[in-house]
C-alpha cells in the first residue's frame, strides 16, 4: 500500500486499523527478510539446515 498506492503510514493504519507503529514494523520486517517466491529451498545435506 505504501510503496505500489502511494499511501502514508497514518492512512495505511488506519485503514486496517492498526497503530503506526505497527505500520512500521511491518514495513521493517518487510525490507529485512527475502522474499521467497517459489517452493522451498535445497537443503545441505551435511546438516540438515537450509541454504
Amino acid at each position: 500500500m505504501y510503496y505500489y498506492d502511494g499511501f502514508k503510514q497514518g492512512e495505511i493504519a488506519q485503514a486496517l486499523d492498526i497503530s503506526v507503529g505497527t505500520v512500521k514494523w511491518h514495513m521493517h520486517e518487510a525490507s529485512v527478510k527475502p522474499i521467497r517466491f517459489t517452493g522451498d529451498r535445497e537443503r545441505n545435506s551435511d546438516t540438515g539446515t537450509r541454504r
